[in-house]
C-alpha cells in the first residue's frame, strides 16, 4: 500500500515493520459509507494498492530477506503475458470483486477479446468465486491456490485478540481487532448459520459449550458478538468503550458479508456446470487449520 498522493509506500513487509521499530503504517478506513455514487462502498483513506508483494526486504529494500509472490511472478512474466491485480486487501471483498470484474474486462480489451487464464490466491480466491458465479463467461480458466473458500469461523482470534494472530513476526501493535474492525475483509470468511452443510462439509459444528455440546452461533449478526464477547467487545481486544458508531458499522459489515456469500453458491447465483470454465484447484495438507472453538458463558 502506498501514499496516493506522494507515492511513498506506507506498508510493505520491511524488516522494521516486521519488527516493529519503526512506526506503523496507519491502517485504519474510515467507519463511513460513500454516497458520492450511491455505491455503498467503503470511504476510502489516501492509501491505494500498487503491486502485489514480491519480497520481504530490508535497507530500503535493498536486501532482500524472503519470498511472497516473487517466485510465481518472475516465472509467469517469463512464461505469459502478466497482468497483476493489485488491490486493498483491508476493503469489504464485494467492492473489490467488482473492481477486479472491470480489471479483467480491460485486460480482455487490451488482449483483443482474448480472455484471461487467472490465478488466485487465499482470499483472491475468494473474490474470483464472488465473479464467477455471476460471470463464468469472462474467464478462460481458472487455478485456486490455497483458497480461502470454505466457510469457518477461524478468523474470530484476528478480530477479538491483539497480538496472538495480529502478531507480524513481532509487531504486535501495527494490526488489532479495533484496525481489523474498519478493515472489513476478513469479516468475509465467516460462515452463516448451516453454511457448512450447503457446501456438503464432514465437519459442520464450530462451536461447542463447556460441556462438548454443540452451540449454534450468528455470526452475520452484531448481537452475537456483544452477547458473546466477540471481536472489538472482548476483554482482550483493547477496546475500552464500543460505541454507538461502531456496533452500527459492524452490523452494515455483517450484512454486505451476508449477501456476498449467499452469493457464492451456484443454488443461488444460478451458476452451472457447463457455463464454468475450466478450474483447478491447489491446496496443501501439511498444516492444520484452526477450526473449532469453546464458547464459555
Amino acid at each position: 500500500l502506498a501514499d496516493k498522493n506522494t507515492g511513498k509506500d506506507e506498508f510493505d513487509y520491511t524488516l522494521g515493520v516486521c519488527l516493529g521499530v519503526t512506526k506503523d503504517p496507519q491502517l485504519e478506513l474510515p467507519m463511513e459509507w460513500d454516497d458520492t455514487y450511491n455505491n455503498g462502498h467503503q470511504v476510502k483513506d489516501n492509501l491505494i494498492a500498487t503491486e502485489p508483494c514480491h519480497s520481504a526486504t530490508a535497507c530500503c529494500k535493498l536486501v532482500k530477506l524472503g519470498d511472497i509472490y516473487g517466485p510465481v511472478l518472475d516465472h509467469l512474466e517469463k512464461t505469459r503475458t502478466l497482468h497483476t491485480f493489485a488491490y486493498d486487501w483491508r476493503r469489504c471483498l464485494d467492492e473489490t470483486a467488482v473492481e477486479f470484474e472491470r480489471f479483467i474486462a480491460n485486460v480482455t480489451e487490451e488482449s483483443l477479446g482474448t480472455k484471461p487464464q487467472i490465478v488466485a490466491h487465499s482470499m483472491g480466491c475468494l473474490i474470483t468465486l464472488s465473479i464467477l458465479n455471476r460471470r463464468p463467461d469472462i474467464f478462460h480458466s481458472i487455478l485456486f491456490g490455497a483458497g480461502a473458500l470454505s466457510p469457518n469461523a477461524s478468523v474470530l482470534s484476528d478480530l477479538s485478540l491483539r497480538g496472538h494472530k495480529n502478531k507480524l513476526v513481532l509487531n504486535t501493535t501495527m494490526v488489532t481487532p479495533k484496525v481489523n474492525l474498519t478493515n472489513p475483509s476478513a469479516y468475509f470468511m465467516l460462515a452463516y448459520p448451516g453454511e457448512r452443510e450447503l457446501y456438503n462439509k464432514p465437519n459442520r459444528i464450530q462451536f461447542r459449550d463447556e460441556k462438548n455440546d454443540p452451540v449454534e452461533l450468528d455470526l452475520h449478526m452484531a448481537r452475537t458478538w456483544k452477547e458473546r464477547k466477540l471481536g472489538v467487545y472482548h476483554p482482550n481486544s483493547g477496546v475500552e468503550n464500543v460505541t454507538a458508531k461502531m456496533e452500527e458499522w459492524l452490523q452494515t459489515v455483517l450484512d454486505k458479508v451476508h449477501e456476498f456469500r449467499k452469493g457464492l453458491l451456484p443454488e443461488n447465483s444460478g451458476l452451472k456446470k457447463e457455463d464454468c470454465p475450466p478450474i483447478c484447484v491447489l491446496r496443501g495438507d501439511h498444516s492444520d487449520t484452526e477450526f473449532g472453538f469453546v464458547v464459555r458463558s
